[in-house]
């Protein structure tokens, strides 16, 4: 945890946990509250909702905001996720922007941790006969600009990219790779791809960073298309010094008193929890990799991410690479 930037870290004790709602097939099942009426597939609410009950999807936009929480949560750590929450419902007193698309607290073992929610900005740009859509309303700055003067902690805005059109002009070498055990690439193959989708993400990422009125301020942009996985490209939330303390009684309020309409979304799966048991059950000793973490960048604020194809030992492997403000860091 950012023990760096909060001092203290406030806690508080979860009195409930959302329920796990799983379908016929065994899926799982978020209730999804929405302002509006859903009335077509890629309506904003219903991206909001897809981008957040989709693990690995939110996966990618989340430690791309918070790669320090990502990476130093423990073993029975994650986030309590909701959408479309009236910014109201947390401080009577507030109006502007009217609705907070993603609200997520994070939690660990059974404790709530207001002090460290982030609140996200989510504007849907849409592609049509290849050419980028104008982002809409200035691009998110100024509700984005509004949260962090009203004290959350961690804010953040994200455009998200959707589009249908077909990907059938290959113009691009790229590196194909194949995912084995554990990051390790079982092959890397040259392949000539169409690069329409990556292009836009990149040109809107510049945008965003190249507009953005202040560097505290999370930002991401991701491609979407209900059935793939986009890495995101972003930049990691700064810790809010000006955060309303009166705001997380608040944050912690309607979490208590709304549970049913978070998601539960843990750090680590329930098989990996199982197999870290048992290896700490055998050796308490052992370093696990949120304690190394926490170790390596204590003090330090990961700026941003990227993921590469690395050789180490002969092996070709993905790998994360961290940049603080002074260094950057190889995770493999």
């Amino acid at each position: 945890m950012e023990k760096r930037a909060l001092g203290n870290i406030s806690k508080k004790k979860l009195l409930h946990r959302p329920h796990r709602y799983v379908d016929n097939a065994g899926h799982r099942i978020m209730l999804a509250p929405v302002s509006r009426r859903i009335k077509r597939k890629w309506d904003e609410e219903s991206i909001v909702a897809n981008i957040i009950a989709n693990m690995k999807v939110f996966g990618q936009w989340y430690s791309a905001l918070n790669p320090n929480l990502y990476l130093e949560s423990g073993l029975h750590s994650g986030v309590m996720v909701t959408m479309s929450v009236p910014i109201q419902k947390l401080e009577r007193e507030l109006s502007f922007p009217g609705d907070i698309d993603i609200l997520v607290i994070p939690y660990e073992d059974d404790y709530l941790i207001p002090s460290l929610t982030t609140v996200v900005e989510i504007k849907i740009l849409r592609a049509e006969k290849r050419r980028l859509g104008k982002s809409p309303n200035h691009f998110g700055f100024s509700q984005a600009s509004a949260l962090l003067r009203h004290g959350f902690p961690y804010v953040a805005l994200g455009h998200v990219i959707v589009t249908d059109d077909v990907r059938d002009e290959p113009n691009r070498e790229m590196l194909f790779a194949k995912a084995g055990h554990q990051e390790s690439i079982t092959s890397l193959t040259p392949i000539v791809e169409d690069a329409f989708e990556i292009d836009l993400c990149s040109r809107t990422y510049g945008r965003l960073a190249n507009n953005t009125p202040n560097d505290d301020i999370g930002l991401f942009a991701m491609n979407f298309d209900g059935s793939r996985v986009f890495e995101a490209l972003g930049k990691a939330c700064k810790f809010n010094p000006d955060y309303d303390s009166k705001l997380l009684y608040g944050i912690q309020e309607f979490y208590e008193e709304n549970t049913d309409i978070f998601i539960e979304i843990p750090r680590y799966s329930d098989k990996e929890i199982e197999e870290w048991e048992r290896q700490l059950s055998n050796n308490p000793g052992r370093l696990t990799p949120w304690k190394l973490s926490r170790r390596i960048f204590a003090g330090k604020w990961i700026r941003s991410v990227e993921t590469s194809a690395v050789t180490i030992n002969g092996q070709q492997r993905l790998a994360n690479i961290y940049h603080t403000d002074d260094d950057s860091y190889l995770y493999y």
